[in-house]
């Protein structure tokens, strides 16, 4: 008999492998029966709040301190033949992600790995350096949606309708990356669930992983990751579905003629007929209806935004379009909690016209969300109803959802440590804006003394 198959389990900030490990014994005992052993190990760096508990990293702007010189390659020395998953929790959620990219580009990374599962991910710019030291690429071209290729590892993504620290767009955004996902909303807020329900959709996932040989890493002629393993064919549309979104991408080509921009690859068949390569991906310009609202300060924001596009497999008939806003503000010219409005305007047009194609009517809601004002009126924090209280606080992203720091009568309220995490992540991203322009007006002093 071979040796117990492993799943690597990573913590959230500021907690440690064994409480984690701990909080899942109903599900670690099931999965001993399928001779499955969960494998949780500890963060090397204090929590700055409690030297008990700990983090991954430490993160400044994009800077994920620690993440390239200890985290990683403490994950790689563990791994051995025998792991078969990574499950990550929040903070943990983020690393498990980072490491299925680097996975993919270079599979000698965590070999073997057959399925992620990620509890309250999170999307956030790739870290410093890792693009080009993990991803062998520019981390813009991942922004941009320059990158075509796909993460082929088969992935779950749970997250909770009441989480208040990472909301489910959040979460949900990471899908964008994987072409064979699976979602899973719980009732609860920032935790991993362990009721029935939920235990059941991470053993399905499990089996499904592990009773199918699949390549890891879905590649195109132009992807800018290198594969090692096949390239497999991602989860593709039935022919109904293939036609509604193609002829959505046609209609919107005419239409938008300047600011329509395709991103997914197209070859034509034996009759000549365009096909789309799944899942179909583009962006699309964000251009005021009439220049001179465009121009009223204020009302958009000064540099260039377009929303990318993503196209589930089930997309119309079943799941929405995965949007991401692409462009160049700092926090001060579009800050993270107008830029979650917008997405939120999207996605509630969408469900408006749920089951027909929408991506029309979202993206006359982006335009209107800043020609009829609605950015200008939002200040960089927005109503909380109520203080979240997770199982682990995540000290590394910001919340779009905070407190207002006022009562009904106007009066400042004691802030929420919610709050004053989120106020110091606005305040050092607005600094490392105003830093990058210094450094930008400073090489360019020198090149003109030059």
């Amino acid at each position: 008999m071979g040796q117990r198959r492993k799943v690597l389990l990573l913590h959230g900030s500021r907690q440690t492998g064994d409480l984690l490990l701990g909080r899942m014994h109903k599900l670690r005992k099931r999965l001993e029966r399928q001779d499955l052993e969960i494998v949780a190990p500890t963060a090397q760096f204090d929590h700055p709040e409690d030297e008990n508990m700990r983090q991954w990293w430490t993160r400044k702007g994009n800077s994920y301190e620690g993440l390239l010189e200890e985290s990683m390659p403490q994950l790689a020395e563990l791994w051995d033949e025998n792991f078969v998953g990574v499950v990550g929790f929040s903070q943990g959620a983020r690393l498990a992600h980072l490491c299925v990219l680097a996975h993919s580009a270079n599979q000698t990374f965590m070999p073997g790995l057959k399925f992620v599962i990620m509890v309250a991910g999170y999307e956030a710019p790739l870290p410093t350096d890792f693009a080009q030291s993990h991803l062998n690429t520019a981390p813009e071209r991942v922004s941009s949606g320059q990158w075509d290729g796909f993460v082929g590892v088969p992935s779950l993504h749970v997250w909770g309708s009441a989480d208040k620290l990472i909301t489910p767009d959040q979460s949900r955004a990471v899908t964008a990356y994987y072409s064979n996902f699976r979602v899973h909303e719980h009732e609860g807020g920032h935790h991993v669930p362990m009721k029935a329900a939920s235990i059941a959709e991470y053993e399905q996932m499990i089996e499904d992983a592990l009773s199918t040989t699949r390549p890891i890493f879905q590649d195109s002629a132009s992807a800018s990751f290198p594969s090692a393993a096949t390239p497999e064919t991602p989860a593709t549309p039935d022919e109904e579905t293939s036609q509604m979104q193609q002829d959505e991408v046609e209609a919107l080509t005419a239409i938008y003629p300047q600011e329509f921009h395709l991103l997914s690859n197209t070859s034509e068949n034996e009759s000549g007929e365009v096909v789309y390569q799944h899942p179909i991906r583009y962006r699309m310009d964000l251009i005021a209806a009439d220049e001179d609202i465009h121009d009223l300060e204020g009302v958009w924001p000064p540099h260039p935004i377009a929303i990318q596009v993503v196209y589930p497999h089930n997309y119309p008939q079943d799941a929405l379009p995965l949007f991401q806003l692409v462009h160049e503000n700092n926090m001060l010219q579009f800050s993270s909690a107008q830029a979650a409005a917008l997405v939120k305007s999207m996605q509630d047009a969408g469900r408006a016209e749920e089951g027909i194609p929408c991506v029309m009517s979202c993206y006359t809601a982006a335009r209107e969300f800043f020609e009829s004002g609605d950015m200008a009126a939002i200040t960089a924090f927005v109503p909380s109803q109520t203080d979240p209280k997770p199982d682990s606080a995540e000290e590394d992203i910001g919340s779009e959802h905070v407190d207002s720091g006022t009562d009904g009568n106007g009066q400042l309220q004691a802030s929420s440590r919610e709050r004053i995490g989120q106020c110091n992540l606005e305040g050092l991203e607005i600094a490392r804006s105003v830093m990058d322009q210094m450094g930008l007006l400073l090489s360019q002093g020198n090149s003109n003394e030059n």
